[in-house]
C-alpha cells in the first residue's frame, strides 16, 4: 500500500481503512475451509472491526449458547464443561467491561496508539452480524480488509445464508441499486 501511495499522489487525502476479524464457536461444529458453503454451521461468536481514521475498535460479542444434546453423553459432558467455562468468561467480561478496555489500552496503545474500544453484546447471531455491516456501511471505509480474508468474509456470507437470510440484504450498502456479494 505504501508503494501505491508513492505512485499515486493523493494530495493529503487519507484513505479510510477498516479491518475485520471473526471468531467462531467450535463447540458443536468445525467448518471445512474448502467447503464453507456446506459447513458454515458453527456460530460466529465474536467480530472485531477497527476503523483506522476514527481510532475506533468495535467488538461484537454473541452471548454463549448451550451445546446441542444430540451427541453422546460423554462428549456432551465435555462440551458442556467448555460451555460453562465460556459462559463464566463471558459473564466476567460483561461485569468488568471497563477493566477489559483498560487492559486493551495497556496491551496495545504502545504499538498502535490510543484507540476507543467499544463492546456490544448480542443474544442473536444474525442481529450481531447485521449490526457489523450496518456500522461498516455507515462509516463507508475505502477498504475493508479481513484478518483471514480466505475465511472471514466467505464464512460470514455463508453463515448469513445458514441463518435464513439473503447476504446482499445484510452485507451491501442500502444505496446500492443492484447489490451483489
Amino acid at each position: 500500500m505504501r508503494e501505491w501511495y508513492k505512485k499515486y499522489k493523493l494530495n493529503n487525502i487519507k484513505l479510510k481503512k477498516a479491518f475485520i476479524d471473526i471468531e467462531t464457536d467450535l463447540i458443536d461444529y468445525v467448518p471445512d475451509m474448502d467447503k464453507l458453503y456446506d459447513t458454515a454451521y458453527a456460530p460466529v461468536n465474536c467480530i472485531t472491526v477497527v476503523f483506522d481514521w476514527t481510532r475506533e475498535v468495535y467488538t461484537f460479542i454473541l452471548n454463549p449458547y448451550e451445546p446441542q444434546s444430540l451427541i453422546k453423553d460423554e462428549e456432551y459432558k465435555k462440551r458442556y464443561a467448555l460451555y460453562e467455562n465460556q459462559l463464566k468468561q463471558h459473564q466476567d467480561l460483561v461485569k468488568n467491561k471497563d477493566k477489559f478496555i483498560q487492559e486493551s489500552h495497556e496491551a496495545f496503545d504502545a504499538m498502535y496508539g490510543s484507540m476507543d474500544y467499544k463492546l456490544r453484546f448480542y443474544d442473536k447471531e444474525i442481529e450481531m452480524i447485521a449490526d457489523v455491516f450496518r456500522l461498516i456501511n455507515d462509516r463507508k471505509p475505502y477498504f475493508c480488509l479481513a484478518w483471514n480474508m480466505r475465511f472471514d468474509l466467505q464464512y460470514l456470507y455463508e453463515r448469513i445464508k445458514v441463518l435464513g437470510y439473503q447476504p446482499t440484504s445484510i452485507i451491501c450498502h442500502p444505496d446500492f441499486d443492484h447489490p451483489v456479494c
